[in-house]
């Protein structure tokens, strides 16, 4: 197929390739490595983007602008042998995808296509990709379905809601199917017996398996399975394939047509059954976690369907309140019960259906959102009849008491309500900005949307748990969140949690340093579990110290340890880095992976050889199962030092964050599974590791306020070299954009010194302190905390041909190292209007200079005398040893910038300058002295105090000599980042 030269999308290896030619090198998992009975299946979605997955697993968008009319088409080239479709030869199955499992020999060469030209299925007909949402329900989702790898007699069709056996009069087995996921705590997978045959004895099977479908090979019958298998079958219960009990409380083989049977594992552990919705009580205990549900279509029972949203569910919301479940520490969002008209809520309320027409399709949260509470909710279906699509925000009105009609759409709320429509964010029927986001009607089925209120009282978006930065801004205290089900969209449901409701005690155990537990017995505290590395690692690491140090004694690689339990929620797994070995390149990796019955998970070489459920940190870039999610992540771990802390935690929306020395260096991976266990990699150059407990480890955000007595080159020990991060702080990347806006020419600058970030993050990794000292005699100064430092050039040697005549030196006759080692720093704020024609001249110029034009008048503030006069000709200069002084906005006016992602904000700029001591006189602030200064994302939490360490009465320095000043940096400002 790769001779095809129109109409051609083809994957090939792992690279995709548009009418022979190639248009992406690297793409996904290689179809160079799969084996007998891997399956590959390619979608074309609604939007046009076309996707291929591997063993269920969508590998990400592969083209865009697909057109409609499109066949499935596989080659088999090279040693592969036979495929067969795995699905769509079933009647009964919805035509949204084409897949296939292959017969291959080793080291095959199989290629998936999608073609205009079409391909046959042996009949003579054509198998179109219908303009659908995946079918593929085998993979991980909220919604419980039968997994598509089943018995050789079942058939699994609905969309993975129905399964049959296809040949029920002919036989009697064989038909075993999985649910696609693992049941959760207190989850009840149910089914409906929908057709039984009169020929044979014995009747449905049921229970669960810790087996994954992938790994689980198919007997005629789950009671034969001799492992990890709980089933009931009559009124017996086998476990591990021998019998327990032959008088369970109920006998599946009396149920009859329309007969509901279901399983569930409580938090206790316990397995209980349920008939036509009444508990049978316990029918196993300590069943473990991440169980799969399984159901034999045995004998008479030919056909069954889960019962779904709560339609045919045996758990009705008062049902559910009568049940003696242990209450959850999470608990899930709910739709408030005052809706639209034309909205039906099911499911106990989490999920929204609009059952005509277009409009009167609001529906709220039930309660109002906590701060940092992500309210979200997932698309189910939509309907192409109409246009526009749902619309999301919060607002101020409470609907529980709302005595007047609920209004047809979100804009004619007559409460103050923010909310997002299309790609717009508007106030009732105001719009405050435009392009906010991705454009709504491009949503699909099964897209994410959120809203969250910021401790700083912001509005923030997410699509598919990706932020789209802050979309409104002082917003009151008390909101609940609002959908509205508009145009094409008509189903969603919740698929947020709310934050756990917990007693001080266990506020106090989150915090990690102040906890030890649980209250024991006699009021004593119990102790914290021991964290550990397991027994089971790499064969080149040796454990010590209670299996909490880790050292990798010989070679490279085949150093992988894991934690000795699974991670708890907004648990953090910490290690410090010991020695290193310069031997060797690169370093370690972290991250988590889910490996089920650890005695059976085999450690490959490096982490780089995982391909199923794992998440990880590899360098400045995470990978999932094996394939590269994302690039410039964090700092970098081969950046890493001796000493280093490294953390890994699993928060309560399943989200994997990184902590570098205490630093969360954001989200790394979403839709994390709960029972992961934490991974490190001693890989290279790191051979050394050890555990060190959260709650030993103090809140690291530095103090910076604390007047420190050092020289500006003085470090702290284990800190992390700029250069190994700066490339990969977003902040500094903004103001870079910024700065080439200024269309400065690079000859001001020293091109062989990288830019140094200020922000909080970077400050904090450096390991720097806040007040320095420098000059002869000394004298203190802050660091530009919150700012980005670019040098700028001293000496005219440095400049080119055709630039100014004068460098930003100027005309003093002090050597330059006099001036380096010698001379006092301060900042000099202004107008960013100015900083061009200031670095053209070379110099800076004094309030009222006539060679400056305007610039002495509009530029600096003129000194007024005691008398309150101005000084008008030969004004002063006017320096500060804090910066955030010198930026004031008397000196130095904020103006508004937007960046690449469209975010509106307030930029800034001083120069960092070097004056010689005895030329100035230094006195107190002519201006309001500013209280604080915070890091650049101005949180609250991050406010020190910088400028009221120093002496308030030699805050201001002024001068009238020029020739007594050099600048040897420009320093830039983003506020509300």
């Amino acid at each position: 197929m790769t001779n095809v030269r129109s109409g051609t999308w083809m994957m090939t290896g792992n690279g995709i390739m548009h009418n022979g030619t190639s248009i992406v090198d690297e793409y996904g998992e290689s179809l160079d490595r799969l084996k007998v009975g891997d399956r590959v299946g390619v979608l074309r979605k609604e939007s046009g983007s076309l996707h291929f997955f591997v063993n269920g697993e969508d590998q990400g968008p592969a083209a865009a602008g697909i057109p409609p009319n499109v066949y499935g088409v596989i080659d088999l080239y090279g040693q592969a042998a036979q495929a067969t479709i795995v699905q769509p030869n079933n009647p009964d199955a919805s035509p949204h995808y084409f897949e296939t499992g292959s017969s291959l020999l080793p080291e095959n060469k199989t290629k998936v296509v999608v073609t205009e030209c079409g391909v046959s299925d042996g009949n003579g007909s054509f198998l179109p990709l219908a303009m659908a949402e995946s079918y593929f329900y085998d993979t991980d989702s909220s919604d419980l379905r039968f997994h598509s790898l089943c018995g050789k007699n079942a058939r699994v069709s609905n969309n993975g809601l129905t399964a049959s056996r296809a040949n029920a009069m002919g036989e009697f087995n064989a038909a075993i199917v999985l649910s696609n996921r693992g049941l959760k705590d207190n989850e009840l997978f149910e089914v409906v017996i929908e057709r039984m045959v009169d020929r044979w004895s014995g009747n449905i099977e049921a229970g669960v398996t810790t087996i994954r479908p992938e790994d689980l090979v198919f007997p005629n019958t789950m009671t034969d399975m001799d492992h990890d298998t709980y089933m009931l079958s009559g009124a017996s219960i086998h476990i591990g394939g021998g019998t327990v009990t032959n008088r369970y409380n109920c006998n599946l083989d009396t149920l009859t047509c329309g007969s509901r049977v279901g399983m569930m594992r409580k938090s206790d552990g316990s397995l209980h059954y349920f008939v036509n919705g009444e508990d049978q009580g316990v029918a196993a205990l300590d069943v473990p976690s991440n169980i799969y549900a399984v159901v034999d279509l045995y004998g008479q029972c030919a056909q069954v369907t889960i019962t779904r949203f709560g339609e045919m569910s045996m758990i009705s919301s008062q049902l559910i309140d009568s049940l003696s479940l242990p209450v959850p520490t999470h608990l899930s969002h709910r739709f408030s019960s005052s809706v639209g008209k034309n909205i039906l809520l099911k499911n106990n309320n989490l999920v929204a259906t609009r059952i005509r027409h277009y409009t009167h399709g609001l529906v709220f949260s039930s309660l109002p959102l906590e701060i940092d509470e992500v309210f979200e909710v997932r698309i189910e279906e939509l309907r192409p009849k109409w246009t526009g699509s749902l619309m999301i925000g919060v607002t101020k009105l409470n609907i529980e008491e709302e005595c007047s009609p609920i209004p047809p759409t979100i804009s004619a709320i007559s409460a103050e309500t923010w909310f997002v429509a299309g790609s717009n964010v508007k106030k009732n029927n105001t719009v405050l900005r435009e392009n906010y986001s991705i454009h709504f009607s491009r949503l699909s089925s099964g897209d994410r949307l959120g809203v969250r209120i910021t401790p700083e009282r912001t509005l923030r978006l997410s699509v598919n748990g990706e932020d789209m930065g802050v979309a409104a801004l002082n917003l009151p205290k008390k909101l609940w969140a609002v959908v509205d089900l508009y145009g094409s969209v008509e189903t969603v449901s919740v698929s947020s949690r709310r934050k756990s409701v917990s007693s001080t005690s266990e506020r106090v155990s989150s915090n990690g340093d102040e906890s030890f537990g649980d209250l024991g017995g006699e009021g004593k505290r119990k102790p914290p579990r021991i964290v550990s590395f397991d027994e089971r690692c790499g064969k080149n690491i040796e454990l010590s110290e209670k299996n909490r140090r880790a050292k990798r004694v010989n070679g490279y690689n085949n150093g992988i340890v894991l934690s000795n339990h699974p991670l708890l929620p907004d648990k953090r797994f910490q290690v410090k880095l010991g020695s290193l070995n310069s031997k060797w390149s690169s370093s370690l990796s972290i991250g988590v992976v889910w490996c089920g019955t650890l005695e059976r998970f085999a450690l490959p070489n490096s982490v780089v050889d995982f391909r199923k459920s794992s998440w990880l940190v590899c360098g400045d870039s995470v990978l999932e199962n094996g394939v590269k999610r994302k690039s410039k992540y964090g700092p970098g771990l081969n950046s890493l030092q001796e000493g280093n802390l490294l953390g890994i935690q699993v928060d309560s929306e399943g989200n994997l964050r990184l902590y570098i020395n205490g630093i969360d260096q954001g989200v790394a991976a979403t839709n994390i599974p709960s029972g992961v266990r934490a991974l490190v990699d001693l890989y290279g150059s790191c051979d050394d590791v050890c555990i060190v407990d959260e709650y030993l480890i103090k809140n690291n955000r530095g103090n910076f306020a604390e007047p420190y007595a050092h020289h500006a080159s003085d470090k702290m020990p284990n800190s992390i070299d700029s250069s190994t991060f700066i490339k990969n702080c977003e902040y500094m990347n903004a103001c870079n954009s910024f700065k080439n806006s200024l269309c400065l020419p690079d000859a001001y600058f020293v091109g062989t010194e990288s830019p140094i970030c200020y922000c909080h993050s970077c400050h904090i990794l450096r390991g720097e302190i806040g007040i320095h000292k420098q000059g002869d005699p000394v004298a203190q100064y802050t660091i530009p905390l919150g700012w980005v430092r670019y040098s700028v050039n001293f000496t005219q040697e440095a400049f080119p041909s055709g630039t100014p005549s004068n460098p930003m030196m100027t005309s003093s006759t002090s050597s330059l190292s006099n001036v380096l080692t010698t001379w006092h720093v301060a900042y000099h704020g202004l107008n960013i209007p100015h900083v061009r024609r200031c670095m053209d001249a070379g110099v800076l110029f004094q309030p009222g200079d006539s060679d400056f034009g305007e610039f002495g008048s509009e530029g600096f503030p003129l000194k007024r005398t005691k008398e309150g006069g101005e000084r008008g000709e030969g004004g002063l200069l006017v320096f500060s040893p804090a910066v955030d002084y010198a930026a004031i906005p008397e000196f130095s006016r904020k103006h508004d910038f937007v960046d690449s992602s469209k975010r509106i904000l307030s930029a800034r700029v001083a120069f960092q300058v070097l004056v010689q001591p005895g030329s100035y006189k230094a006195g107190p602030p002519s201006y309001p002295n500013p209280i604080t200064t915070a890091g650049y994302n101005g949180e609250e939490s991050d406010r020190v105090s910088l400028a009221s360490t120093l002496d308030s009465e030699t805050l201001e320095w002024e001068t009238k000599e020029q020739g007594a000043t050099h600048v040897s940096a420009l320093l830039i400002r983003l506020d509300g980042f």
